[in-house]
Order: C-alpha cells, then structure tokens, then sequence
C-alpha cells in the first residue's frame, strides 16, 4: 500500500504563483497525507501539463494511473489538479474507487471519497447533477430531432425508401425521389388489395421492379415499405 501525492500546473508562470505553485501544492499533500500518518508520500509531477487532459493521457499522471493499485491512497490538493470536467472527476473517482484505491481531495475533504463524509456526499450529489444534465440534453436533442423531421429535414442514417438526402449536416432535408415514390405507391397499393408480403415481394419481382442494390425486394424492405 503505497501514498501517492500528485501535483500540477498547467505553466511555468503558475509554478512561480505562490498560490498554485507545485511547492505548495506538495506542502498541502504532505500535511493531509500526516493527519492520516502517512510519512511516505511519493509525489508525482505534472508541470506544465494542460488541465485539458485527462488523467490517463498526461505524462507523469497517466503512468501513475496505470500504477495505482487497491490499497493505495492517492491525495491531490484541489478538484482541478486532477480532473479536466465534473463529469470526468466521477467517472474516474469510480473508476479508481473499483479498483481499490483511496482518494483523498484536500479542499472538499480530508478524508476519502470511498468513506462517509463531505468528500463522498459531494461526489454523489455532483454524479446526480451530472445524470440530470445528461437526461435534459438527450430530451433537447430528441426534441429538436423529432421537431427536425416534422419539417422535413433528414435526423441521419440512410434515407428511408421513396426518399434522398439532399444538403448536409443541419441544413439536410429528405426529398421525394420520383423512380422510388412509384415502386412503393405499387407496393402499398398490393398490401392494401389484401396480398401478404410475400406475395407483394412475388408481383414487384413479376412486374420488374428491383431494389436500391438491383436485387429483387427483399420482404423486410417491403414491411418497411408498406406497414
């Protein structure tokens, strides 16, 4: 079991700021990792590394990442030394939680996230946060799809049958496609008179008329078509 310390600033003009330079950062680390009688801190250093960067893809940090084990602690002084987002600061508390390992973020907690207290009630309220944030954005985006394809306009994927994709991106709309509109106006008009899909498989073939690949139709292009 081994106590890890990680600091980091992203240049060299904040390692000389006596408010986030890493000496302070380490002094701060140290201190914690005393209240729980931890004299062994090894302190890991990411200097002039983007907080942009997940963990797992900076230098010294994602080397450290991939070392930590169950049993370890790992304490960093501030929530935005470690994590580049809220929702990248749960998902790899959870991870690293998993995995065994304590973490310990002095300014929310001097004490792990994986125990009772503020650091773990602060994760589970900003996972929360974080899950409702997620749904409303997912409620926008089917709203705005379904608003979208109301009007017209294409939502991705390949056009269904009797349509084309014209324009790209936001500015797509689907649009008749003569050759197409007649094949499945046949089509309908079979299933409607009562022949099963089989059968309306069967005329479409008779009477010449192929798929998008020039193939004869196959039944599950016909339910789409005309159920």
């Amino acid at each position: 079991m081994t106590t890890y310390g990680y600091i980091r600033v992203s240049t060299a003009e904040q390692a000389a700021d006596n408010r986030s330079s890493l000496e302070n950062q380490k002094r701060r680390v140290s201190g914690v990792a005393l209240i729980h009688g931890m004299t062994d801190v090894k302190i890991i250093t990411d200097a002039g590394v983007s907080g942009a960067l997940d963990m797992a893809d900076r230098p010294a940090g994602g080397a450290l990442y991939r070392k930590l084990m169950k049993g370890d602690t790992l304490i960093v002084d501030k929530l935005d030394r470690l994590f580049r987002s809220a929702r990248d600061a749960v998902d790899t508390a959870a991870a690293l939680s998993k995995r065994g390992v304590n973490l310990i973020i002095s300014d929310i907690s001097t004490e792990p996230l994986t125990e009772e207290g503020p650091g773990k009630f602060f994760f589970t309220l900003m996972a929360a946060v974080l899950e409702f944030e997620r749904t409303r954005m997912l409620e926008c985006l089917e709203t705005g799809r379904k608003a979208k394809k109301a009007k017209g306009g294409h939502t991705g994927g390949q056009a269904p049958y009797g349509f084309r994709v014209e324009g790209l991106g936001r500015d797509a709309v689907l649009v008749e496609d003569p050759g197409e509109q007649v094949v499945l106006s046949r089509a309908k008009a079979l299933y409607a008179s009562g022949a099963s899909l089989r059968g309306v498989v069967q005329a479409l073939a008779r009477e010449g008329f192929v798929s998008r690949s020039g193939t004869p139709f196959q039944a599950t292009q016909i339910m789409r078509m005309v159920k």
